[in-house]
């Protein structure tokens, strides 16, 4: 995404979802969920990015390693702040 490729991104996302969304490993799903919305949200769906990414960080909870938590609260963050909450962001992370 750094290469401004957000659409490869998006598809590439897109096709691993399936996949992502199989694995028990809450690891993987919490990493793979706060890629899936930075790319989301960089191609314009930064609302329902956000969305769906509060979802995955409340339903894997302490699941997760913590350092796979600090990176999708750090994702949440990211994207509550480009959303111009710049309070609420602040807070996310």
């Amino acid at each position: 995404m750094q290469q401004k490729k957000v659409a490869q991104a998006q598809k590439f996302f897109g096709q691993a979802g399936s996949l992502a969304s199989k694995t028990a490993n809450p690891d993987q799903r919490l990493e793979f969920a706060a890629w899936s919305a930075r790319a989301d949200a960089a191609a314009g769906g930064g609302a329902q990015a956000l969305k769906t990414l509060e979802a995955s960080v409340a339903e894997l909870g302490s699941k997760p390693g913590v350092n796979v938590q600090f990176e999708g609260r750090l994702a949440l963050a990211e994207l509550t702040l480009k959303s111009g909450d710049a309070a609420q962001g602040q807070g996310a992370a």
